[in-house]
């Protein structure tokens, strides 16, 4: 999620914890204002959330929502939610906590501001600008962004069956890597620095949701296969295996983009596991780098 997703989803934890609060030692009638005013829609079945989190995160913070037991207590949202609720219960007769002055300090105290990119901006720079007292935005949480944004009516169905293995798949800075990987391809000239604003240009001449959805179905297949490039156990073939280890060890990833490549050639009919090999042992020994 985004770094406003991430501070929005924190103070609606902390609203939990509050509610809980004061519900217990003030009265229901806290329990059912702070629901209906900041966390749920009463009168929607299917969009009754306020705030809506990513799925990843989503069955810990509805079980937050709703009071209920959550079996992973290691979750970040669990863990969260169990932290405020320690932190409001400390009894300091030197210090009590004014609990009704914190929810108003979380209610009335919180601004939003909007930011409008202009054509040529560099947003990622902008984010990181604006961000640079929380957790590090990536240019692939960008990219993210971007294609969901552009899948209105497919992005859940999407998101859960091509995206989350993806991301569980590879570290964040291997899911830029392979966005990366995948513009350099078309041209090694492209920096790293600059993997958002590139990607965003070519996806921007799609016009239809499906070919955006093609897109990330396209990113999945190519995330497996740097997986198996980044593990080499993974690799079936044991000639592939051996070459791919070899690769490993020399600790470099100029060879990326060409075995990702023949690898996706491979997956796909159009090489052999014995060209696959051949290639990579001539890439090991001929390879020169590419700037970044």
């Amino acid at each position: 999620m985004g770094f406003g997703q991430e501070r929005l989803t924190t103070l609606s934890i902390l609203l939990c914890a509050i509610r809980d609060h004061r519900a217990e030692r003030e009265g229901p009638k806290h329990r059912v204002r702070l629901d209906h005013q900041y966390l749920s829609n009463p009168f929607e079945e299917e969009r009754w959330l306020k705030l809506v989190p990513t799925q990843a995160d989503r069955d810990a913070y509805v079980a937050c929502v709703k009071s209920t037991p959550q079996a992973d207590r290691n979750h970040a949202v669990s863990v969260a939610y169990q932290f405020f609720a320690d932190a409001l219960t400390v009894n300091d007769p030197d210090n009590p906590l004014d609990i009704e002055r914190i929810e108003s300090a979380i209610i009335t105290g919180l601004r939003l501001v909007a930011v409008t990119a202009q054509p040529g901006d560099n947003v990622y720079r902008i984010f990181e600008s604006l961000n640079n007292t929380g957790l590090r935005l990536t240019q692939a949480d960008l990219l993210r962004n971007y294609l969901f944004m552009r899948l209105p009516s497919r992005g859940e169905i999407v998101y859960e069956a091509l995206w989350l293995p993806m991301q569980r798949q590879l570290q964040p800075a291997e899911l830029e890597l392979l966005f990366w990987l995948d513009l350099v391809h078309r041209d090694p000239r492209v920096k790293q620095t600059d993997i958002y604003s590139t990607q965003q240009t070519r996806l921007e001449r799609i016009r239809v949701e499906a070919e955006i959805e093609a897109e990330v179905e396209r990113f999945a297949r190519l995330g497996a296969l740097l997986r198996v490039i980044l593990h080499p156990a993974e690799e079936k073939d044991p000639g592939v295996r051996q070459r791919l280890e070899r690769l490993s060890a020399w600790g470099t990833t100029t060879v990326y983009p060409l075995a990702l490549h023949l690898l996706d050639r491979r997956q796909r009919g159009t090489a052999t596991s014995g060209r696959t090999r051949t290639s990579t042992r001539c890439t090991r020994r001929c390879s020169t780098p590419w700037g970044t």
